[in-house]
């Protein structure tokens, strides 16, 4: 996902960090309500998706967690003020094994 020039500006530092935060909680609590009520053919259900040789809910919401806390472990690295090199490594190695997975 690309910026938008506004973002690029600096929009994102103009959004009230609380109601932002509140909005997330309301939103994640009523995504976990909804997935706690899927039965079990609901999590087998499978699509078609451009990277992924197989694709279901299973790891639609995999996926979303983990890039959930990716942003969540680069917060944590900002407020420890972690040497950045160390969190670049890191990352490729993340998106190395990405690619692997996916077979690419």
């Amino acid at each position: 996902m690309v910026p938008s020039p506004e973002e690029e500006a600096g929009s994102l530092l103009n959004i009230d960090l609380d109601e932002a935060l509140d909005r997330y909680v309301r939103e994640r609590a009523r995504l976990v309500k909804r997935l706690k009520e899927l039965s079990v053919e609901d999590w087998q259900r499978t699509a078609e998706h451009e990277e992924y040789s197989h694709y279901s809910i299973v790891i639609m919401f995999r996926e979303l967690l983990l890039h959930e806390m990716l942003h969540a472990y680069r917060i944590v690295v900002r407020q420890c003020n972690v040497h950045q090199p160390q969190v670049n490594r890191g990352m490729r190695r993340f998106n190395d094994s990405r690619l692997k997975r996916k077979g690419l």
